[in-house]
């Protein structure tokens, strides 16, 4: 089987488990996104009945999708700028501070929902300051990087 012989099998799969969603929350009585109150308060302490659709989605897909976005382009400037093993090395030491420290300004914090203020009115850690600190650090990877990158010569042949 070649690779689009995979993929199509891969999406094959994907469909039925899409299918078998929708077909468990028409049996059960919804459709909602949101996650049942009283399980999640049971097992996680985080009280979701305050939350709207828009905000649920917001909390667990937008924020962290750009946080770890910005994460990326971070490990990849690094890699361009120094070394790849050192970019790496950075972005591991950031997501293993963050789950020591729930600090701030470790962006790790703000891909888990037990540290989020909108689950825990404890928590220091705010989306809007995740999503404000995601946009200046991918601007500053990608400008960072664009200006590394048009000085490297990628084109030149290492063997002559």
């Amino acid at each position: 089987v070649n690779v689009y012989g995979m993929y199509l099998i891969s999406e094959f799969f994907f469909m039925i488990i899409i299918l078998n969603s929708l077909i468990f929350a028409l049996i059960s009585g919804g459709n909602s996104i949101m996650p049942q109150q009283s399980i999640q308060m049971y097992y996680n302490q985080m009280d979701v009945s305050k939350l709207t659709n828009g905000q649920f989605i917001f909390e667990v897909v937008v924020v962290p999708l750009m946080v770890t976005v910005a994460l990326s382009l971070l490990q990849m400037v690094v890699s361009i700028v120094i070394h790849p093993v050192i970019g790496f090395v950075l972005s591991v030491s950031i997501y293993i501070l963050s789950v020591y420290s729930s600090e701030s300004w470790l962006m790790g914090n703000y891909l888990m929902l037990m540290r989020n203020r909108v689950f825990n009115s404890t928590s220091s850690i705010n989306s809007y300051k995740g999503i404000i600190c995601s946009i200046f650090l991918i601007l500053v990877s990608l400008l960072t990087g664009y200006l590394r990158f048009r000085k490297l010569d990628i084109w030149t042949d290492n063997n002559e």
